[in-house]
């Protein structure tokens, strides 16, 4: 009895990791959670996100743009730019991620600050987290500030009046491409093969 029991587990446990039955792409059955066909070619989704076809190569949105059928980078993001959550899976998709108190945050306020003896910049600047090239944030603070992906894995940026990065941090590294996305260049957002941190306020 008990092995006949051991081999329903079995051929239950095989037919809920197969493929979604009438799921295939040409001949080749896929998941439509981990990949979406294209007359054919399969594309992975990575981080909810799907790669997107352009001739024979599957490319991220984020990095890439498709021209007659030629793969092409995005240009860098010239002047200040803000960072949204990009992940069609989730409800926070399109978030603004906000600095506050040295950290960034989906759907956070920020925490800025305005000295009240200067009235005519204060009414001026927008209350906004505005970041600059791939280490710059745009601040009116002597010295600037800067963000880095700190040793644990999350984005994080300098105290004002201080330039003192942890050590172990990684400093510009990061890309923010136009019509595109802010990514970590040196691929995934993990460090050292160590979970992601993300924050959500």
């Amino acid at each position: 009895m008990n092995r006949y029991l051991l081999i329903f587990c079995f051929l239950l446990a095989l037919c809920l990791a197969l493929p979604e039955k009438g799921k295939h792409c040409g001949n080749t059955p896929y998941d439509p959670s981990k990949a979406t066909c294209y007359d054919g070619y399969l594309c992975p989704i990575v981080g909810g996100l799907a790669n997107l076809k352009c001739g024979d190569e599957c490319y991220s949105p984020l990095t890439y743009k498709c021209e007659n059928q030629t793969l092409c980078p995005l240009a860098p993001t010239e002047g200040p730019y803000e960072i949204r959550v990009s992940n069609p899976d989730e409800y926070f998709d399109d978030y603004v991620i906000n600095a506050c108190h040295g950290g960034f945050f989906i759907g956070g306020p920020t925490c800025t600050y305005c000295p009240s003896q200067l009235p005519d910049l204060c009414e001026a600047s927008k209350n906004i987290t505005a970041l600059v090239g791939n280490e710059g944030m745009q601040v009116v603070v002597p010295g600037g500030q800067r963000f880095y992906i700190n040793p644990i894995g999350s984005l994080a940026y300098t105290q004002a009046h201080s330039a003192f990065i942890p050590g172990g941090s990684i400093v510009g590294k990061i890309e923010a491409f136009q019509d595109g996305g802010f990514v970590y260049a040196e691929g995934g957002g993990c460090v050292d093969g160590g979970p992601f941190a993300w924050q959500y306020a």
